[in-house]
């Protein structure tokens, strides 16, 4: 709506007339939304399964499954050797009597038994080849 007002108060005059304009109506602003919009991704589904699997062992568990069951003859070795139980204890005084065994076995090509290990002198094939004729020279002996 527009409409004109006029003033009749006695100090104004015929030329001062004031328009005003009225509007009805709704006045509005631009609303502003805050918040999230979240969407399904299958990218984030799938990690979320293999970090599970993995914290759970079972990629170990498939190799090892593989590894046993699944290489033909290599997996036999591999069983077999899954089997074995190892004592490091038994594994230690074995290694202890074979270095024992070895050095008499040094000692006795040598003809030495007197001597610390460390001043020995080193074998020779010359040496090695003698001692070995001496052996099959005394099991040539013995035969009839």
């Amino acid at each position: 709506d527009t409409h004109e007002q006029v003033s009749s108060s006695p100090a104004t005059t015929a030329s001062s007339r004031r328009h005003s304009r009225r509007m009805h109506g709704v006045a509005m602003s631009t609303p502003r939304v805050h918040g999230t919009i979240y969407h399904f991704d299958w990218v984030f589904l799938v990690k979320g399964f293999v970090d599970v699997a993995v914290l759970l062992g079972v990629p170990r568990f498939l190799l090892f499954f593989a590894s046993m069951y699944l290489l033909g003859p290599t997996s036999d070795v591999y069983r077999n050797c899954a089997r074995t139980k190892i004592s490091v204890f038994n594994k230690f005084q074995s290694s202890i009597a074979k270095m024992m065994v070895a050095e008499v076995a040094y000692r006795g090509i040598m003809k030495d038994f007197a001597t610390p290990m460390g001043e020995l002198e080193q074998i020779t094939p010359k040496m090695l080849w003698e001692r070995l004729e001496d052996i099959f020279r005394e099991s040539k002996e013995l035969q009839p």
